[in-house]
């Protein structure tokens, strides 16, 4: 009977009604139009009522119907088991659990065959009353794995649970899942002996067999793994156990046969499986400790499936997945095998040095060099590669001799040549430096090897540099289309005792004529930088006008135009503006309303518009804005330029501004995840600390800085470029960035403390041929409402 069906259902019918009506036409859906018969899906039903909760008396009105829909079904058909689970499910969830169980007494009488009836009948039943359930049950159904695991499970002393299974095997003796249970509750000993009647029961069991033979003598364990194969021939895991067991006792000269015999075996029983399973088993392999295992399997199976025309492909893409998933030795296993058939691939030569140099020692790496450069002597890259790593072991002498056997079996190219000069620049060798690059202009004449020589002259001889002058006049000459000669020309000209801006105008003048250089970015930089110096910005105005024209929508030439106006009215580089004691509130104010000022918004403007995607021009727009506005405009830039590690730095110095700690820090190290190789993000980060971190925290933006060796930023690179500069550390030229920068912070807070020990990383004078990089999830975002 449903409760409260009187008036207070009445009462709550309109609340009801359109719910009722929908619910109403479901039902009828469900009803066959023949009387007396029914199409409702019973087991669809009982996944609806696990949902059910009874929250008004309109859900006792649709207990109601489901009672009424439910008899119909059970007196239609009295042996339908779904049909009496159905209504004892509604019954439970009216609360009515004395009602269900009696539903489901009848239901056992009604249904004795059905195990699902006899495990709901235990289900609602209390613990002892369950236990006599399912002992009819099993008397009924003797042959129930379900019923016999649920008996088992409801017993709490381990030795009765093993009566329940030993009993339940005397009917089932074929169940694998009742001998698991067994086995499971017993010692070592006694499960090896129940493994061995499992297996009789179950032969076709691989997992019983592999079990067995895991816990048997060696000898014993090959008699086990033959009688496997024997039962159940078209197993590979068998013959993989039997190879596990061979790398566990010594005898791995015969893992390879095995598995060849593995595979003519498996084919002659129709067996023949994909290189992807064969792989996945190598990798279970490993993480089981059976590396050499895992090495025969790859070699054996390797070409399975994998045509001449693109094995190289598929193999390293195989070593990739392997890698992606931390299976190392499987992936080196991979990679050792494709060599051995294409050896004079040097794109795997390379992948597997890449390996090594991150999964591996330094020996491991010196052997795989030293047997790519045997089998690919004419490439360049694996020359270098070698060289770095004897580099970067300290081994100088080991260094020049694999450089000079590079030049006899290589020849005498260009990457090798410069570096074996860098590597007597970078030990003070410039005797021999210029020795090499010398012979190297004679051989390899090359553009980059003239500028190499320039710059060792011009390095080496700071006060006299008259051979620097001769060899860049020789270089344009030979090389008039590369840029980089016709700046250093320029620059040499400013880098004497007395400058000459004239001349250094001149010779960028010269670089960008239509026959050289004249859509060099770099180069038109440099010649309006010359007048910015000069004060004379009325030339630099028309020569970055010039430059827009012959290479429209660049965002470095339209920020050079921005900070041009900024230097015309004596604003300072904005990392570090705001920072400074001489600038009171005041006189920014004062200086914000200035003619000039407005000159370098309207320029910025202009530049958004030409380019909108650009953060850098974006971080100066922000603080080219009055105080109260910048906030504002750094929202606007974030959505322009999400992910951008120029914005995110110029929203750090904002928090840094505020004195938001907390946030600030949170965004310098965004900044830095975005774009580890922006040398502005550790100059404004050390800064920072400087000024409110501890020592520790110092310490850590110097380190970070250190790993990353970072080579970008207008302001790292405009005071690391300078020759001065060319040899410090990394740690070092960090400190000359924030001397130069943030001046007053340093006065305040005393010296930069450097990291213990502060690496410096010589082997950059080799290409780096492994490019790593960090992950990010990107800067933080600002909450709806937030104001910064």
């Amino acid at each position: 009977r449903t409760p409260g069906g009187g008036g207070a259902g009445g009462s709550l019918h309109d609340v009801g009604e359109a719910k009722n009506t929908m619910l109403s036409v479901k039902l009828d859906k469900l009803m066959d139009s023949v009387s007396g018969q029914t199409v409702m899906d019973p087991k669809g039903y009982l996944t609806d009522l696990t949902s059910m909760q009874l929250a008004s008396d309109a859900d006792l009105q649709d207990i109601k119907k489901a009672r009424t829909l439910l008899k119909s079904a059970i007196s239609t058909n009295r042996s339908y088991a779904p049909a009496w689970i159905a209504a004892v499910r509604v019954e439970e969830k009216a609360g009515k659990l004395n009602d269900a169980r009696d539903l489901l007494a009848e239901a056992c009488v009604a249904c004795p065959d059905s195990e699902d009836i006899w495990l709901e009948a235990a289900r609602l039943s209390p613990p002892d009353k369950a236990k006599s359930i399912l002992a009819n049950a099993v008397r009924r159904l003797p042959h129930s794995v379900r019923l016999w695991m649920d008996a088992a499970s409801r017993e709490l002393e381990v030795d009765t649970k093993k009566k329940v299974f030993k009993k339940a095997l005397e009917f089932i003796p074929a169940s694998v899942q009742l001998w698991k249970e067994l086995i499971n509750l017993e010692e070592e000993n006694a499960a090896r002996i129940l493994l061995t009647r499992a297996v009789e029961c179950c032969p076709q069991s691989v997992e019983m067999w592999i079990a067995l033979a895991r816990m048997s003598p060696y000898k014993e364990a090959q008699k086990v793994l033959n009688s496997a194969r024997k039962k159940v021939p078209t197993s590979p895991l068998i013959w993989i156990a039997a190879a596990k067991l061979e790398e566990q006792n010594g005898t791995e000269k015969g893992l390879e046969r095995i598995l060849t015999l593995s595979l003519d075996s498996l084919a002659s029983h129709g067996v023949t499986l994909e290189r992807d399973e064969w792989i996945k088993m190598a990798e279970e392999a490993e993480k089981s400790g059976h590396v050499k295992t895992c090495k025969a399997i790859i070699k054996v199976t390797i070409r399975i499936g994998v045509e001449d025309h693109n094995m190289k492909r598929i193999w390293k893409a195989d070593a990739d997945g392997c890698l992606a998933r931390g299976s190392v030795e499987t992936a080196r296993a991979l990679y050792t095998s494709a060599i051995s058939l294409l050896k004079t691939k040097k794109s795997l030569w390379m992948a597997l040095a890449e390996l090594e140099h991150k999964h591996g020692t330094p020996e491991s790496l010196d052997n795989i060099l030293a047997k790519a450069v045997t089998f690919c002597p004419k490439a360049e890259v694996l020359w270098l590669m070698a060289a770095k790593h004897k580099w970067n072991s300290n081994d100088l002498d080991g260094a020049r001799r694999v450089l000079a056997e590079a030049s006899q079996k290589a020849g005498t190219t260009e990457g090798i040549v410069l570096a074996a000069g860098k590597l007597e620049v970078q030990t003070g060798e410039f005797v021999r430096a210029r020795l090499i690059l010398q012979e190297a202009r004679r051989t390899c004449d090359t553009p980059q090897v003239w500028m190499k020589s320039v710059q060792l002259e011009r390095d080496v001889a700071v006060s006299d540099l008259e051979t620097a002058h001769s060899l860049c006049e020789e270089a344009t000459k030979k090389h008039s289309q590369l840029a980089k000669l016709w700046m250093i020309k320029g620059q040499l000209f400013l880098e004497q005792q007395e400058k000459s801006f004239e001349k250094a105008a001149k010779a960028f003048e010269e670089g960008l004529q239509p026959t050289n250089c004249p859509k060099s970015v770099p180069l038109w930089l440099c010649l309006a930088d010359v007048w910015v110096q000069q004060g004379n910005f009325e030339r630099a105005r028309a020569v970055l006008e010039r430059a827009r024209i012959r290479v429209p929508g660049n965002e470095d030439l339209w920020l050079a135009s921005v900070k041009a106006e900024e230097t015309a009215v004596g604003l300072k580089d904005w990392m570090g503006r705001w920072l400074e004691d001489g600038q009171s509130a005041l006189a920014q104010q004062l200086s914000m309303q200035s003619q000039g000022l407005k000159t370098a918004q309207h320029r910025v403007a202009k530049a958004l518009q030409e380019c909108p995607g650009s953060g850098r021009i974006w971080a100066e727009a922000i603080f080219l804005e009055p105080s109260a506005a910048q906030s504002a405009k750094a929202t606007a830039a974030l959505e322009k330029c999400d992910n951008d590690p120029h914005v995110t730095l110029a929203v750090a110095c904002l928090w840094w501004r505020k004195e938001n700690k907390e946030k600030a820090r949170k965004w310098f190290n965004s900044a830095r995840q975005l774009a580890p190789s922006l040398g502005d993000t550790y100059v404004a980060w050390l800064a920072f600390e400087m000024q409110h971190g501890t020592e520790e925290q110092q310490r850590g933006v110097v380190a970070k800085c250190v790993r990353e060796d970072p080579h970008r930023g207008d302001r790292w690179n405009r005071i690391t470029k300078q020759p001065e500069c060319w040899r410090m550390p990394i740690a070092e030229k960090l400190r000359r960035c924030v001397e130069t920068l943030f001046p007053s912070i340093l006065a305040k807070s005393g010296p930069i403390p450097m990291p213990i020990e502060a690496p410096h990383n010589h082997a950059s004078a080799v290409k780096d041929q492994t490019a790593t990089s960090e992950k990010h999830n990107g800067p933080p975002q600002l909450q709806n409402g937030q104001k910064m």
